[in-house]
């Protein structure tokens, strides 16, 4: 298998084989294959390398010498790595060069720019920005290239700079480039281009005198140190500022709002102004794309994490979203647990979704407590790799281990005092004890035991919380005297464990020993949750009852063991950190966590609500939210149940949960787990029936051809026990199927039977809703005569509506909604639209928000609102892209198309043509009258130049591939819808 070998120059000289760090052995060597590399795909002859790396001093056996450095390079890179060329040697053709794919991304970024794409040109440049690490080459010894390529290269490096300030300043971003182009004109004053950028955004920012300021310092500078008046372009830029003639920015289409998911800190963060401000400058000012704070459990990794987040968040377009890798319990759940925390489906493959959602977005993922999964670190790899605008912040106790990672230790909290204040680590403790004790007002004298407790706790920011929750049943004087000795008595590490960490376990442990035995036996059982808890599932896991619950949660919570956290369904939610969470699940045995974990299990199959059928939907948004809230803990119990002895609980599980795996995403996990049910003997014939039908629904989308084995063998289960219920649904399947295959009368055929099996069961409200659902499908791609169509879609609307089936509702309000654009009834398809964003909304469901701004979009369109229709299916088309969901963005693009082809023929047959070219486009009734609306408007406006349009649409897609062309209208559209 051929081994990747890279060549990184742009900071510290770094080789690597298959990613990991090769060390060649001195500066010499590693001139070499800088020089090598600088030069690819060119080869350098030995007379270059003489005086590159010699000068005027060269060895006297030069052939000698550059034949064994060669061959030794040779054994660590391998020898594809550098190959002879004629009386020379040149770099293999596989190895990576960051210098080259540096220059290529700034070629391609100019010529975005020039070409009028910002946004992609603003993209790309940061992206090559993003190679660099620091000084290039500065660590080859006396090779006499060095200086001088390194001098060329930082040259390269502002002219990025330069070229990716002047895209950020058209789309209208000055206000957030005034800091960084203060500091660049400081370092390079007599740049007349930066200094004329400074003053365009000072001037756009309403800051004509500062503009007019930096002018005349330019100036000024120009006299005295070159003896030379400024250019005539920066004199002109100074006159149009003079005259408030300067061109207005371009005025950009309100971006989607960015996305905000961070834990809020309900207490302010003490201590750690220096540490965010830096982490908030590598992340957002410099060029670290990956920074790792590292620390001890309990030093405040997580809040710091936050706290950078809230900062960072607000200076990146596309915000900022948290994500607790406690909830993954293995490494192969990081991309689902990221995917959950995006509030995206997961898709089949969950790295290839995160990808298409962070295409091109510039936003800040905060991956917390990553030291144990610290195998996946290939995801983060791979995502910073794919998307240029991501910044990663992981907390670890461990670093990722990956390529450019920057480190940075967070060390506990000050205990020096000085004369003026108390040390940082005292303030926390004084903060957090008047949280316990708004009575609390600490003496002269409690000052000094305070600094004591501090001393005492080294600083750690958990172990402080902990002791200032005793506050309100104790005196500070009494609080120290009891830390004399307890802090190493209960302390139960070996006397080889770090200092620190037996301070924070015996802090720890010291508040645990504070519980009554009920309070900590129950403490002890909640670490079997996942991503938080409600109260009834702790009584539930806890074996006691929700009111014996409630009473110890809210003695944990005075003690800072537990801690409230966010809930979207409106159900209050509880967690413990991990490193309290860590220590507690020591205390229970074996034998005891298998029965919590046996009650946890039976817990969620209770609150799943398990049926004897397969199909089932939420019963409301609420009931949603929660779900998906919970799925870590549902993960957990199936996967305990399934190698448990039970079938029984193990197929209730599975079968409860399929419908929010189908949903959300991965269904291929839901898809694994099926097969482990199929595989015991000790099922029942109802539910093995139902794990067959969800085999096959969860295939539908993906490959309809694996849908006929599975219900062949759930319709003959079904069958041979004379169940009609699960027969009923197995023929609505077999329908669906058939529909797949494009065979119409085969599905109205099964949607018969289905129907009089399922008169029989008027109490199964999901079946009737799916075989009405269905029905009107069916009637939709029947005939000219909608009318069916209407009656089934809109009784089924009724009934997901009286039984606040919230989610169903929504897809048919969809689906009303394009039987009305097909009957060309705009209004009220827009009502229809209007009716199921609000639905999907609520549900937080970023597909039925696209789809619905879709129909709304059409529907303006219809109306003869044109600009309000390019806002709307501009939306759709980004988030079908975001999500990967290609079939639905390609309606986006023809239908976004069709609302151009008046004002912006150009791009309309651009959008068009990469429609045309993605053989996935196939069906939807009124994107196929999109089409052949947007056709005739561009016949009639493009004339013999329409087959050009269409064919750089074709273009587009053979360059960049289907995702990447709908990428690629979005970026040529972006400055046509305005506010």
């Amino acid at each position: 298998m051929p081994q990747e070998v890279r060549v990184d120059l742009l900071g510290e000289t770094l080789l690597t084989r298959d990613s990991k760090i090769i060390r060649v052995g001195g500066p010499r060597r590693a001139a070499i294959v800088a020089l090598l590399a600088l030069r690819a795909p060119l080869s350098v002859s030995r007379r270059e390398f003489a005086a590159a790396l010699w000068g005027e001093d060269p060895p006297v056996s030069l052939v000698n010498t550059l034949h064994v450095h060669i061959s030794a390079l040779r054994r660590r890179l391998g020898r594809g790595a550098i190959q002879t060329a004629g009386e020379g040697y040149r770099l293999g053709e596989g190895v990576a060069v960051d210098v080259a794919e540096f220059r290529h991304a700034l070629a391609r970024g100019a010529d975005q720019l020039a070409r009028g794409h910002a946004a992609g040109a603003a993209e790309t440049l940061r992206g090559a920005l993003g190679l660099w690490r620091g000084p290039p080459l500065a660590d080859l010894g006396d090779a006499t290239f060095a200086a001088e390529e390194a001098a060329r290269l930082e040259l390269m490096r502002l002219d990025a700079i330069e070229d990716r300030v002047k895209a950020d300043l058209i789309l209208g971003r000055h206000r957030e480039v005034i800091g960084e182009l203060g500091r660049l004109v400081a370092d390079h004053p007599l740049h007349e281009g930066l200094r004329g950028l400074l003053m365009k955004a000072l001037y756009r920012a309403g800051r004509q005198a500062e503009a007019l300021a930096a002018y005349d310092s330019g100036r000024r500078l120009l006299r005295d140190e070159l003896g030379l008046d400024p250019s005539r372009a920066l004199s002109e830029l100074h006159h149009q500022l003079l005259t408030q003639t300067e061109e207005a920015p371009v005025r950009v289409a309100p971006a989607a709002a960015p996305t905000w998911r961070l834990p809020v800190l309900l207490e302010e963060t003490i201590g750690r102004e220096e540490e965010i401000a830096s982490l908030t400058r590598l992340l957002v000012d410099g060029h670290s794309r990956l920074v790792t704070v590292l620390g001890a459990g309990g030093v405040g990794k997580s809040r710091i994490a936050v706290a950078v987040g809230e900062r960072a968040g607000a200076l990146l377009p596309d915000g900022v979203v948290f994500v607790p890798l406690a909830q993954a319990e293995e490494p192969a759940d990081v991309a689902v647990t990221i995917c959950a925390a995006l509030g995206v489906r997961t898709g089949d493959d969950p790295l290839v979704t995160l990808e298409s959602v962070l295409s091109s977005r510039r936003m800040l993922l905060i991956c917390d407590n990553f030291e144990h999964v610290l195998d996946a670190a290939s995801v983060l790899a791979r995502l910073l790799n794919a998307e240029p605008g991501l910044r990663i912040l992981a907390t670890s106790r461990q670093p990722v281990g990956l390529r450019g990672e920057r480190r940075f230790l967070l060390h506990p909290l000050g205990e020096e005092e000085s004369a003026d204040e108390p040390s940082s680590a005292a303030r926390l403790f004084m903060a957090r004890a008047a949280a316990a004790d708004p009575r609390f007002e600490p003496t002269a004298a409690d000052l000094t035991d305070i600094a004591e407790i501090a001393r005492r706790c080294d600083g750690l920011p958990l172990a402080l919380e902990l002791a200032a929750a005793q506050i309100r049943a104790m005196p500070v004087a009494e609080l120290r005297r009891r830390m004399d000795s307890p802090l190493t008595l209960l302390t139960d590490e070996g006397t080889d464990a770090p200092d620190r960490q037996r301070t924070l376990r015996a802090s720890i442990a010291w508040s645990v020993r504070a519980l009554d035995d009920a309070h900590r036996q129950l403490l002890a059982r909640m670490t079997i949750f996942r991503g938080g808890f409600t109260l009834t599932a702790a009584a539930a896991a806890g074996g006691v009852d929700v009111d014996t619950a409630l009473g110890c949660i809210e003695v944990l919570l005075d003690h800072s063991l537990v801690r409230r956290v966010a809930s979207v369904s409106g159900t209050p939610r509880f967690d413990l950190l991990q490193t309290i969470r860590e220590y507690v699940a020591e205390l229970l045995d074996p034998d005891e966590r298998g029965e919590v974990q046996h009650r946890h299990a039976e817990h969620y199959r209770s609150w799943m609500q398990p049926i004897d059928e397969p199909g089932k939907s939420p019963a409301s948004v609420g009931v949603w939210l929660a779900q998906l809230a919970d799925r870590a803990n549902l993960r957990q119990a199936i996967r305990w149940s399934l190698e448990g002895a039970d079938g029984s609980l193990a197929a209730d599980l599975v079968v409860s949960a399929a419908p929010v795996w189908d949903q959300a995403g991965p269904r291929a996990e839901m898809l694994g787990w099926l097969d482990l049910l199929m595989d015991r003997t000790d099922l029942s014939a109802g539910r093995r029936c139902d794990a067959y039908w969800w085999r096959a629904a969860l295939v539908a989308d993906s490959d309809p051809s694996l849908m006929a084995v599975p219900l062949a063998e759930a319709h003959q289960l079904a069958e041979d026990s004379g169940d009609t219920r699960r027969l009923a649904w197995v023929h609505l399947m077999e329908a669906v199927a058939e529909l797949y295959r494009d065979r119409p009368a085969q599905a109205a055929e099964e949607l018969s039977v289905s129907a009089a099996l399922a008169g029989d069961h008027p109490d199964a409200v999901n079946l009737h809703i799916s075989l009405l659902m269905t029905m009107g499908h069916l009637s939709t791609v029947r005939g000219a005569d909608l009318a069916p169509a209407v009656e089934h879609t809109e009784k089924a609307l009724g009934l997901a509506r009286l039984h606040h089936r919230d989610l169903r509702a929504m897809t048919l309000l969809n689906n009303l909604s394009e039987i009305m654009l097909v009957q060309n009834e705009p209004e009220r398809a827009r009502e229809l639209a209007d009716e199921g964003l609000a639905l999907a909304q609520l549900a937080q469901s970023q597909e039925g928000i696209a789809a619905n701004l879709s129909q709304r979009g059409y529907a303006d369109l219809l109306s003869g609102n044109s600009a309000a229709a390019q806002a709307d299916l501009r939306a759709a088309l980004n988030g079908h892209v975001q999500l990967g969901t290609t079939y639905y963005a390609l309606h986006d693009a023809v239908r976004l198309a069709a609302a151009l082809a008046q004002s912006h023929p150009e791009l309309a047959a651009l959008a068009l043509g990469v429609v045309e070219a993605c053989p996935q486009f196939v069906d939807q009734a009124s994107s196929l009258q999109a089409r052949e609306r947007c056709l005739a408007d561009l016949e009639a406006r493009l004339g013999e130049n329409l087959a050009a349009g269409l064919a750089r649409g074709h273009q587009l897609v053979a360059q960049r591939g289907e995702v990447g062309a709908l990428a690629g209208v979005l970026e040529a559209t972006e400055h046509v819808i305005t506010e």
